[in-house]
């Protein structure tokens, strides 16, 4: 009677050469020749591998973009509060405002995988932020972020024919009718709402509060 067929053995050599071939292929953009003589156990570990490696790649891009996030609104308030040093805190207030909700914007977007990207208005323009599609391009929002300490004077300002048809921002704790805390954009992408005392403390640590923001390593 004939042995029955016993399953190949691997020897430790053999995972040591197997790793290194691995770790080559990860290294590489095009993968594995498929016409190769590999080890079937080696096929098995470099298609895992493959799974796992493409989903810690898309996770370290992300990372590196919220990180890039953080840094840059960091930088621009620093800026706001060289180039406004002499100015009351209110005023620092709104425009330290615009960059958190830019900046959490932008942070929701890359974790959900969004092609949305909001980014500052133009001087001259009635809006202060604008929400477009990367991918198409598009301009899809626009958005006025008011941040006075007065709900009256809030709602006054707000009423103003330029602003209709904008999203309109106020802080957390200052609601307004037919206003927001939250600059939204498709598929539910949206930033962190932001008090008046938070706002404050954003003008004048704005690293603190920013850096609270990173995401976890």
């Amino acid at each position: 009677m004939a042995e029955p067929a016993t399953a190949a053995t691997t020897t430790s050599g053999d995972w040591r050469s197997i790793g290194a071939r691995m770790l080559r292929w990860m290294a590489s953009t095009h993968g594995p020749d498929p016409s190769s003589n590999i080890h079937p156990y080696e096929a098995t570990c470099i298609a895992a591998s493959a799974t796992i490696w493409c989903i810690l790649r898309r996770d370290i891009a992300k990372s590196v973009e919220q990180v890039r996030i953080v840094d840059d609104a960091v930088r621009k308030v620093r800026s706001i509060l060289d180039q406004h040093a002499t100015a009351p805190l209110r005023i620092v207030r709104g425009l330290a405002a615009e960059v958190h909700h830019i900046a959490t914007f932008n942070l929701n977007a890359v974790k959900k995988g969004s092609t949305l990207w909001a980014i500052s208005g133009d001087v001259n323009s009635h809006f202060d932020i604008h929400i477009h599609d990367t991918k198409s391009g598009e301009v899809l929002a626009r958005a006025q972020c008011k941040y006075y300490s007065k709900a009256k004077v809030l709602r006054r300002v707000l009423r103003d024919s330029r602003y209709d048809g904008m999203q309109k921002i106020v802080p957390a704790d200052r609601p307004v009718p037919g206003a927001s805390p939250h600059l939204t954009g498709p598929g539910g992408v949206r930033s962190v709402p932001l008090s008046l005392e938070q706002g404050d403390r954003l003008a004048l640590h704005p690293t603190q509060h920013f850096f609270a923001l990173r995401p976890n390593p």
